[in-house]
């Protein structure tokens, strides 16, 4: 289901835009959104699901922890925050 040509457009390409919604939220994979199910759905959704995702924090914070990071020619980050309940960026990060 995950390269069926009649749910995505060019399936057999990384394209990971392709999972935000139009407001640049990931799309959710409990099981709704049935062309996008990563660890099934249902009676027989993958029991290693919430290890998996603790584990890709654990993770993110590792490549965080371990490398120096910046911003492309040192430029500096918009922190301006827009409207809403949860006060996202003005200017996503790229």
């Amino acid at each position: 289901i995950h390269h069926d040509p009649t749910l995505w457009i060019d399936p057999e390409e990384f394209k990971p835009e392709r999972f935000l919604s139009s407001r640049n939220v990931m799309t959710g994979f409990g099981g709704q959104d049935f062309a996008f199910l990563p660890f099934g759905s249902g009676r027989r959704i993958c029991v290693g699901r919430r290890m998996a995702m603790q584990v890709l924090n654990l993770t993110l914070a590792c490549l965080l922890q371990s490398f120096e990071w910046s911003t492309p020619m040192n430029e500096p980050v918009d922190m301006t925050v827009g409207h809403g309940l949860t006060l996202p960026k003005a200017t996503p990060l790229r």
